[in-house]
């Protein structure tokens, strides 16, 4: 026998709970983020469908780093919403496009706006010598 028991048995109870992997996360015996190079958007909670392999894909060419759920574009590129993997160059390149994390209207610069920051704010108006949406002046308004 040994002496260090005394015969008496306890038992404890322990709750454990998991969350579910959320958007930008693949599970490798636990929920990981997609590491730099790579992103996801996949939501579901079938663990066999978040394998890294599956769910984390390779940045766009479009991009300056992704990772997790985040795409961050090149200056001169849009996107309609930040779950959105359609990317699309902006028709005034960087003059009207900022890039970054961005999407839809916060992704465009001063003057700029709408979809592919194509349509000049109010206040502003299409030079078509700069090719870029200018400040409107009182002068020859």
């Amino acid at each position: 026998e040994n002496p260090n028991v005394d015969g008496d048995i306890s038992f404890a109870e322990f709750k454990v709970s998991f969350r579910q992997c959320v958007r930008g996360e693949f599970y490798q015996y636990m929920c990981q983020t997609c590491p730099t190079g790579t992103f996801s958007f996949t939501e579901t909670t079938d663990l066999s469908e978040l394998q890294q392999n599956k769910v984390c894909k390779r940045c766009p060419d479009e991009a300056t780093m992704c990772f997790g759920d985040v795409i961050d574009l090149d200056e001169g590129y849009w996107r309609a919403s930040d779950t959105n993997e359609f990317i699309v160059e902006c028709p005034f390149y960087d003059s009207s496009c900022i890039g970054g994390a961005y999407a839809a209207d916060a992704s465009c610069h001063v003057g700029y706006t709408g979809p592919l920051c194509a349509v000049c704010e109010d206040g502003y108006h299409f030079s078509s010598l700069s090719q870029t949406c200018e400040l409107c002046t009182d002068e020859g308004s």
